[in-house]
């Protein structure tokens, strides 16, 4: 009977693939895993041994369903590729203050960049709590905005509010959850909740990061968020940026 891999020899493995940027672990680098597995104090394993765990992690690290992956395995490649990508992403939220101050625009607390950890990636909520159409109607009563006002100052259309009316079953995507943040005014902590009760979860991605910076300095202007994001050449929050909107209103 083979025997069971060791926790401490699958992050040796992980941290590996991580290290190869998840390319497939042919037999060029085959032999170079093995060997780190040996220099790292374990019994040496066969290489189709090797192999195969191998290609889970990498599998698991692209975000794919890996052939034959365990609990263990799933779990060592959440923690690490989280503490991966966290660290990059704090990095960029870093320069991306920097950034913004320099330019003279509205100042972002580097408390966001500190505490950006408390943002950190979980897996989609699995407790049942409020629902969305819970508090999103008990935050448009707490702001006193009307339902037209909301959707012209978040960019959502009418119809994605009476669906949260009528169906409290259905959630909404992620950016139309973003956008009636904007469109309520709400803190840091309300628009979590928010994003919450739509079964989603603010993480530590540039995405997230920077819109999390707009809600917690209170500017809600949605437009220069798109814009940044643009600029960024990341994914919009919705369809157009603010140089488009001015092109539009100019043609009618």
């Amino acid at each position: 009977m083979a025997q069971r891999w060791s926790f401490e020899e699958d992050c040796v493995v992980c941290k590996f693939c991580i290290e190869k940027q998840y390319r497939d672990i042919e037999y060029e680098l085959l032999g170079e895993l093995v060997n780190r597995l040996v220099e790292s104090g374990f019994e040496r394993r066969s290489s189709p041994a090797v192999y195969k765990r191998a290609k889970d992690f990498t599998y698991l690290l692209r975000g794919w369903d890996a052939p034959h992956a365990v609990k263990q395995v799933r779990e060592i490649v959440r923690v690490r590729k989280n503490k991966e990508e966290n660290y990059r992403w704090h990095l960029w939220l870093e320069s991306f203050i920097n950034e913004h101050t320099k330019e003279g625009a509205t100042e972002f607390p580097t408390w966001l960049f500190e505490k950006s950890s408390d943002l950190l990636y979980v897996e989609p909520l699995q407790s049942l709590g409020p629902t969305l159409k819970e508090v999103f109607f008990e935050f448009v009563e707490k702001k006193g905005f009307s339902i037209p006002d909301i959707c012209e100052k978040s960019q959502v259309d009418k119809s994605t509010i009476s669906r949260i009316k009528k169906h409290p079953e259905k959630s909404i995507s992620k950016p139309t959850a973003m956008c009636l943040c904007f469109g309520l005014r709400l803190t840091l902590s309300e628009a979590q909740q928010l994003i919450e009760s739509a079964g989603h979860k603010l993480a530590s991605n540039p995405v997230d990061l920077l819109v999390a910076a707009y809600f917690d300095s209170q500017n809600y202007d949605i437009f220069d968020a798109n814009d940044q994001l643009c600029t960024r050449q990341l994914p919009l929050l919705f369809g157009y940026t603010k140089e488009r909107r001015k092109k539009k209103t100019n043609s009618k």
